[in-house]
């Protein structure tokens, strides 16, 4: 819908169009992760960033090496998806961790 309201009438091959699609989907999980890397800056865990980093370039390679064969140039839209959910859950799980150790110190 999104796209579609941005591009109009759609001049891209329909691959091309499923490629935007997770392009946008991965720009709007790397949106709500940059909310939680903002506390992580803030609460200088630069160790665990690393990690995030690497864990996500791990997924990337990952996906473009088992799928590139395969899928062409939707393997790029996978890639961006698996890198920015891959963000997303691990600064979510680092915020509840967080989370919980602050109410468990307050009980």
């Amino acid at each position: 819908i999104i796209l579609h309201a941005w591009m109009g009438p759609s001049t891209l091959p329909e691959g091309g169009v499923l490629v935007f699609q997770m392009m946008l989907f991965a720009v709007a999980a790397n949106t709500l992760y940059h909310v939680v890397y903002q506390y992580m800056l803030a609460a200088n865990e630069g160790r665990f960033l690393a990690l995030v980093n690497i864990l996500s370039l791990a997924v990337s390679t990952i996906i473009l090496l088992g799928l590139s064969d395969r899928l062409g140039i939707l393997v790029g839209g996978f890639s961006w998806v698996g890198i920015s959910l891959t963000q997303l859950l691990l600064g979510f799980v680092w915020f509840a961790g967080k989370t919980m150790k602050k109410n468990k110190g307050a009980l």
